[in-house]
């Protein structure tokens, strides 16, 4: 049986089908079986693997030994650096690319440009265009451009109650936040505002006509005002119900820029939510995202451009893996309902009106909010290697980690 992101699959029967066929019989049709499970599945050598009964205890030379495009020649696991050299006998044909060195380069345009790497990938921040002067039209350099499929989002709580697990609050923080400037200020322009609907704007089953929750203040302070969150007092700032001052505090990681948790603190202010900003080290801010320890905080994650049943793994009630990447709390009969029932939808078609459907639900109740997703930019140095590119719909698949194209040395036009 395989289980994982997508959940259980139960493989009732996999058995040979002549010489070069292998046949898998499921206990029922799944929609994600060909990317979840078929296309993970390791060829991985019986003579070394037939005995082993706890996998991930095994370590040396044997647990390395598969059928890949290179072999692992060296590698320094307190550096990060690994070393790797062509596999002659791949059974697709030699690679093209003789040697793949990766090195640990904390700041990979900086290294770059002094040559101690080859190439360098934005993914996640932005950069000012002042640093990209040094590659920007430079003959010695390429620039390979792409869309994104990492976000930074606003998670709400809903299991602390309220105001979280009321949806005017959460539609009244998405109508406080300018997310377009957010892109602006933080990425200088390149990406885009997430969907609300769950998926990156430039996955193929996005959903059309979602709403925007563009910037509107007198909305949200309706909103705000209608859940009994009011100044009383007059001093600018929101009283709960009760009277007590309603004080949030937002977790983020040091792994972001403190100006998103600084420009949400600005425009929530603006609208009379007091916040505290709470940063933590990325190991322990992932931790408490994980677990739920927050009200409010920012999580950043990528893979959006995979199958969309990760709409299921991060917003159903159903599914109760642990990761800081789930929405926590969050609870929709009839979201649950389409979530299961396009799992084993195998028509492409219908799969994507039911996806459709639960993007519309979740654009309405918005359990978090996709601030922005940076756009994809590497730049690399024509000299050593000018066949990069990216794989639409494959997170793997970014520059300096696209196996194709080390193998056969050709860009793909896509």
């Amino acid at each position: 049986m395989a289980t994982g992101i997508v959940g259980r699959i139960e493989v009732k029967e996999v058995a040979a089908d002549g010489a070069n066929v292998i046949v898998f019989r499921l206990d029922r049709p799944s929609a994600t079986f060909e990317e979840s499970v078929a296309s993970r599945v390791m060829i991985v050598p019986k003579h070394i693997w037939a005995e082993v009964t706890d996998p991930a205890k095994l370590r040396g030379p044997n647990a390395v030994m598969g059928s890949g495009p290179y072999k692992l020649l060296s590698h320094d696991e307190t550096a990060g650096s690994y070393q790797y050299v062509a596999n002659d006998a791949y059974f697709l044909g030699t690679p093209v690319v003789r040697r793949l060195e990766f090195v640990p380069a904390p700041d990979e345009l900086l290294g770059l440009r002094r040559g101690i790497i080859d190439a360098a990938e934005i993914l996640e921040e932005g950069v000012p265009k002042e640093q990209l002067n040094a590659f920007e039209g430079q003959a010695k350099f390429g620039k390979l451009e792409g869309s994104g499929d990492w976000n930074l989002a606003l998670h709400f709580n809903l299991t602390r109650g309220f105001p979280y697990n009321d949806k005017r609050f959460r539609q009244a923080v998405a109508y406080t936040i300018d997310r377009k400037d957010l892109v602006r200020r933080l990425l200088f322009g390149r990406g885009e505002p997430g969907s609300t609907g769950g998926l990156v704007p430039a996955h193929a089953f996005l959903a059309k006509d979602l709403p925007s929750y563009e910037k509107d203040v007198v909305k949200a302070k309706a909103l705000l005002d209608e859940l009994g969150l009011k100044d009383v007092n007059g001093d600018g700032l929101r009283e709960s119900p009760d009277g007590r001052p309603f004080k949030q505090v937002l977790q983020t990681s040091a792994r972001f820029s403190l100006k998103s948790a600084e420009l949400i603190k600005e425009y929530l202010r603006g609208v009379g939510i007091d916040v505290v900003i709470k940063s933590q080290d990325r190991a322990s801010a992932d931790a408490a995202a994980a677990e739920g320890n927050y009200t409010m905080a920012l999580v950043g994650y990528g893979g959006g451009t995979g199958d969309p049943d990760f709409l299921r793994v991060r917003f159903s009630s159903q599914v109760k893996a642990r990761s800081f990447s789930r929405a926590q709390g969050y609870k929709n009969a009839e979201f649950d309902e389409l979530a299961q029932k396009q799992l084993v939808t195998l028509d492409e078609n219908k799969r994507r009106e039911i996806i459709a459907q639960m993007q519309k639900i979740l654009a309405e109740e918005i359990p978090l909010i996709s601030l922005y997703v940076p756009a994809r930019v590497s730049f690399f140095n024509k000299s050593i290697f000018n066949g990069w590119y990216y794989t639409p719909g494959c997170s793997p698949c970014r520059g300096t980690r696209n196996k194709h194209m080390f193998v056969t040395g050709k860009t793909i036009g896509f």
